[in-house]
């Protein structure tokens, strides 16, 4: 009985470590072909792929990307950057494509003798050229950070960057990380995020802190779906682990620090040191000396501090709370700061918390901007940066209610205007999110809240146009259907 001619070919493959160079070149051509057909959209807001540049750097982008990265990049750009393939059989077809698409491929392995792989990587970066790593490759799990990037950028002092490579429209092979290949004809967008800096590498908890840091700068830049920053799976998955990284952030572990003092019980994410806590709380306190606040109302107490290089926001909780169980207004902020960037919402990151002896709170977050949007709005004339703007406020809204993050008190002087964020697409950031209610689904009714107060809260300036357009977008964020969207702002608000 003959074998079937489908076996006889992956048997072939299976016996050869090496192909034929003319085939690498057939396969190249096609994807050339393909890429040709492309319509790409660059989004580089810093300039890394302008000519002369990328000046040393550590590219991070996700394994079910990497086919169609290279042709991304100007050619001036793929001459001087390198990428790994490992030592096994399909590291070798995978360097054979990948050198015949014109990136210079270097072999090694995170597995098999890893610090011989990161040996050539350093000289690489040494000698004026950049690295692009496939952060959870080669066998996964599908958007996890191996610890190779972060530890690279950390020995060679190089910036480590987020790339990613965003098709609505593709197929998806059956392989672990599954390979994304975009329809022909379709559009393609290439990302360039904000660059990370890493510090030299301490210890596997600082590492991990990194690795993770990486990983949600890398997932905001991520588009699986075309209405949401996180993929459907990886938000399931969040949601799943939730109610295991909570607990972290309350005690000593792997996220956090946890220091009883005289002036009472400190939580600090790693890697923020407990100086710098304490210099930023002392500051602050210099601020209320001086009146110069943000925010002094009978609750609450905002200031703008600046520790070092780094400018941060101390949030003071003046009243104590008298039961300090899961609604504790500074317990549920510290929480509900990690759980947006978990969720790849934009908003501050925080740092420390502070629990005084008499019950008050403290929390250190860094600063996410210094302008309120209503105050940009009433003062940008130019009609494509205030579209911008309120298209921005729309993409946000949606987003958090598709993560199933509810703001009861959802308005535009929430929303501050960034001048580096994280995502490239995102201008803005959300900046009080003491009491977003986390759900597996926003009903209708407080969406339609929401949407009103958004509408209700925009300065006179906002035109009537821009208000529809704010809907618009709303709309086609959460691909909702006309007829629904209508029947959803036309039901009455209560």
């Amino acid at each position: 009985m003959s074998t079937p001619r489908g076996k006889r070919v992956r048997d072939w493959f299976r016996t050869r470590r090496e192909l034929p160079a003319i085939l690498y070149r057939a396969v190249g051509l096609v994807v050339r072909f393909l890429f040709w057909t492309y319509r790409v959209r660059v989004v580089d807001p810093r300039g890394f792929l302008e000519h002369g540049r990328p000046w040393p750097a550590v590219f991070a982008l996700w394994h079910n990307r990497l086919i169609f990265l290279p042709l991304c990049f100007p050619m001036h750009v793929r001459r001087r950057t390198a990428t790994l393939a490992s030592i096994s059989r399909d590291g070798e077809y995978a360097a054979g494509l990948i050198s015949a698409l014109g990136l210079p491929v270097l072999r090694g392995s995170t597995s098999r003798g890893g610090h011989r792989a990161l040996r050539r990587l350093k000289q690489h970066l040494d000698g004026g050229g950049s690295v692009v790593l496939t952060v959870d490759g080669p066998r996964g799990p599908r958007y996890t950070v191996q610890s190779g990037a972060v530890v690279l950028a950390g020995l060679s002092g190089h910036p480590l960057v987020p790339v990613c490579l965003n098709a609505p429209r593709r197929w998806e092979l059956n392989g672990w990380d599954r390979t994304q290949i975009p329809i022909p004809f379709s559009r393609v967008e290439l990302v360039i995020g904000a660059p990370l800096t890493v510090a030299r590498p301490r210890g596997r908890e600082e590492v991990a802190s990194e690795a993770e840091r990486l990983r949600r700068a890398l997932l905001r830049i991520t588009h699986d779906g075309p209405t949401h920053p996180l993929p459907a799976g990886e938000l399931r998955r969040v949601r799943k682990q939730w109610s295991a990284e909570r607990p972290l952030l309350l005690q000593e572990g792997a996220l956090c620090q946890r220091i009883k003092a005289s002036d009472g019980i400190w939580l600090l994410r790693r890697p923020f040191r407990i100086g710098a806590a304490r210099a930023a709380l002392e500051a602050h306190q210099q601020c209320v000396e001086r009146g110069d606040l943000l925010k002094d109302g009978p609750k609450r107490r905002l200031s703008r501090v600046r520790v070092g290089d780094a400018r941060l926001v101390v949030k003071e909780f003046r009243k104590a709370p008298r039961w300090y169980g899961p609604w504790a207004p500074d317990r549920r902020t510290w929480l509900n700061l990690y759980r947006m960037e978990t969720h790849a919402l934009p908003a501050p990151r925080g740092h420390a918390w502070l629990r005084g002896p008499s019950g008050r709170g403290w929390i250190v977050m860094a600063d996410a901007g210094r302008t309120e949007l209503t105050e940009t709005l009433v003062q940008t004339r130019d009609p494509r940066q205030r579209r911008e703007l309120i298209e921005a406020a729309a993409r946000l809204v949606a987003w958090s209610h598709l993560a199933g993050a509810y703001q009861p008190d959802f308005k535009i002087p929430n929303l501050v205007p960034t001048a580096n964020p994280d995502a490239a697409d995102m201008p803005l950031a959300l900046v009080d999110v003491d009491a977003v209610r986390f759900t597996s689904n926003v009903a209708s009714r407080l969406r339609r809240v929401n949407l009103a107060q958004i509408l209700d809260s925009f300065p006179p300036a906002v035109t009537r146009l821009e208000r529809a357009r704010f809907l618009a977008v709303y709309r086609r964020e959460t691909r909702m259907d006309r007829a629904r969207f209508r029947k959803l702002i036309a039901a009455p608000r209560g």
